[in-house]
């Protein structure tokens, strides 16, 4: 069964209003085996109406149309299709009775003249009632095909759609479709794809696709099944975890989660705390964290620090520090972290800063530059060390365990040994700030750390990391979150550290 989604209204063409409501259509319709190919967005004009829908029915079972069923004279959905299929427009009596019960309870004494209107379908379509607004959907059969009108706001089209619309698509469906999604962070779409050149060259059922977001990659694994379950067995587990087995520990979820969600259970499933201080990203990784439920378990502190003089007072960054280098320098990274951590006394604590532009930047410093910085406490339960240590731990399956040792002060010296789940053993040993590898061996690879020692204080390191970012000014804040939330997920983990 393929289906069509037309969304209608001049404000989507416009770019006022975004398509929501064709993305949420195309990530549901697949649970019930349907196809879709095609998404058109059409004004609210009645000739290109009739066109756009004519198309759609040419070449789908069927359509899904959106928007249009409001009391407006613009609002000429149903119109458009009773016109191209040759309908009339008949009048609704129960409609009518809900669309004044729900005003009068809304508490509007009268109805406008014009809300009558939306009591009005073509002849023959069977109602949709609309709990959670005025205007009802409706589904007009014709030639073997039909034809679903749903309105436009998606708190009215999605439970419509959902309760109503659904049900009566899964009666004509002869397959199901099951989807799992594979997200991964730290690897390209290419170097992805080469890794599973022979699992896509060979596919049949179930089916793999790559896709490219904002900084990370995820493959969705696709099997379709019979409607009745018959005969029906899993052939979509076991491709995602050999996915999962040659991607390793850039592998952070199997569930379609996102990244901060999954850094955030990972430090909570360790009772581990955050913090967070943020300059050019202005507390959206904070923000992003704290839309999570049990955001309140895990993270302890927000600051964002904006200006020099925040970062001194709130963090204890040192003058000299900025002076020397500059707030957008790894020195400056690392005792913002540094300073989270100890104001805090998180667990964890994260820094941010860098030039997010679009201007701002210089030839030393351009638009783009970040470093993200991580600090822990030296006896951490966060096994960061282990982390480290067990770099070529290849599938990355396991959890590592393991502790910073030997710390000095002043310059600082040390070592950062442990083992993690057979991969191997290493150490870095690091003084004051610089580039220092860590070599661990393992059945699976052989890996080697860059990583920055950072300065010592209470007992801490800082990790950083310095980003080289490209494109606008949304762009670089969001990837600069995400390094922020894999570098947690990773320290909290055990998993190697990814430069």
């Amino acid at each position: 069964m393929t289906v069509e989604i037309i969304a209608v209204g001049t404000e989507l063409l416009m770019g006022q209003t975004a398509n929501t409501n064709a993305q949420y259509l195309s990530s549901r319709l697949p649970d019930i085996g349907a196809n879709v190919y095609h998404h058109a967005v059409v004004g609210d004009n009645m000739e290109r109406i009739k066109a756009a829908l004519a198309l759609a029915l040419s070449r789908a079972d069927f359509v899904v149309m959106t928007g249009g069923l409001g009391p407006t004279m613009d609002d000429i959905t149903k119109e458009a299709a009773a016109e191209l299929l040759g309908l009339r427009m008949t009048f609704h009596e129960p409609s009518l009775i809900h669309i004044k019960d729900r005003m009068a309870r809304h508490g509007h004494r009268t109805m406008a003249k014009s809300n009558e209107r939306q009591a009005w379908f073509p002849e023959g379509a069977q109602i949709l009632p609309n709990e959670n607004g005025t205007a009802p959907g409706c589904v007009v059969e014709s030639g073997g095909k039909a034809v679903a009108m749903l309105p436009g706001p998606p708190s009215e089209m999605r439970p419509m759609f959902d309760g109503q619309v659904m049900p009566y698509l899964a009666r004509y469906s002869k397959w199901r479709l099951e989807s799992r999604f594979v997200r991964v962070f730290g690897i390209g779409e290419s170097a992805l794809e080469d890794k599973l050149r022979d699992l896509v060259e060979g596919q049949t059922n179930p089916t793999l696709a790559t896709c490219a977001k904002e900084g990370e990659v995820s493959v969705r694994v696709t099997a379709r099944y019979p409607a009745g379950g018959g005969g029906r067995h899993d052939v979509v587990t076991p491709v995602v975890e050999e996915i999962a087995r040659r991607l390793g520990h850039c592998v952070y979820s199997t569930a379609d989660r996102e990244l901060a969600e999954v850094a955030l259970k990972a430090a909570a499933s360790r009772k581990l705390t955050l913090a967070f201080s943020e300059s050019c990203t202005g507390g959206l990784a904070s923000a992003k964290i704290t839309a999570i439920p049990g955001a309140s378990q895990v993270l302890l502190m927000s600051a964002v620090a904006y200006s020099d003089e925040a970062k001194r007072t709130l963090l204890g960054v040192r003058a000299d520090t900025l002076r020397a280098h500059g707030a957008v320098s790894r020195e400056v990274a690392e005792e913002m972290a540094l300073g989270a951590r100890r104001v805090s006394g998180s667990d964890i604590a994260v820094s941010i800063t860098g030039v997010a532009g679009p201007d701002g930047g210089s030839e030393a410093k351009p638009v783009g530059l970040v470093y993200v910085a991580l600090a822990c406490a030296a006896t951490s339960a966060t096994a960061l060390a282990a982390a480290n240590a067990a770099a070529g731990a290849g599938a990355g399956s396991g959890v590592g365990s393991g502790k910073i040792a030997g710390v000095g002060s002043g310059a600082g010296s040390g070592k950062i040994a442990g083992a993690g789940s057979g991969a191997g053993s290493g150490k870095i040993v690091g003084a004051g700030s610089g580039t220092v590898a860590g070599v661990a061996t393992s059945a699976a690879s052989i890996a080697v750390i860059n990583a920055t020692v950072g300065a010592v204080q209470g007992g801490a390191r800082a990790l950083v990391k310095e980003l080289r970012l490209v494109g606008t000014r949304e762009r670089v804040r969001s990837i600069a979150c995400l390094h922020a939330f894999d570098m947690v997920r990773r320290a909290a983990l055990g998993l190697p550290w990814l430069e």
